[in-house]
C-alpha cells in the first residue's frame, strides 16, 4: 500500500496509548483443561482432520500421530513437509 507523500508527512490527530506488555509468564506444559476441550472438539467433529506442518522433526512423534490417526481414522494434512531422519509416511 501506497500513499501520497503529503498525507504520511501531516500530523495526526489521532493519539494512541500503547498497550500495556502481558506480564504473565507462559507456562511450560499445556494447560489441561484446552486439552480436555480440544478433545471434545475431535470427539465431536464429524469429518475431523488433522494439520500439521512439523511432525517429521522429531522422529518419536511421527509414530505418536500415526497412531493416533489410525485408531480414530483420522486423515493427516502435513504442510509444508520436513524431512526426518528417517521418513515415515502416515497413511
Amino acid at each position: 500500500m501506497t500513499l501520497p507523500r503529503e498525507t504520511l508527512a501531516r500530523r495526526s490527530t489521532i493519539s494512541a496509548t500503547p498497550r500495556p506488555r502481558a506480564s504473565d509468564s507462559v507456562r511450560a506444559y499445556p494447560d489441561l483443561n484446552a486439552v480436555d476441550e480440544a478433545a471434545g472438539w475431535l470427539a465431536a467433529a464429524e469429518n475431523p482432520l488433522i494439520i500439521t506442518s512439523g511432525s517429521g522433526r522429531v522422529e518419536s512423534d511421527v509414530a505418536k500421530l500415526a497412531a493416533l490417526s489410525e485408531r480414530f481414522a483420522i486423515p493427516v494434512v502435513q504442510r509444508k513437509n520436513r524431512i526426518c531422519a528417517s521418513p515415515t509416511i502416515i497413511r
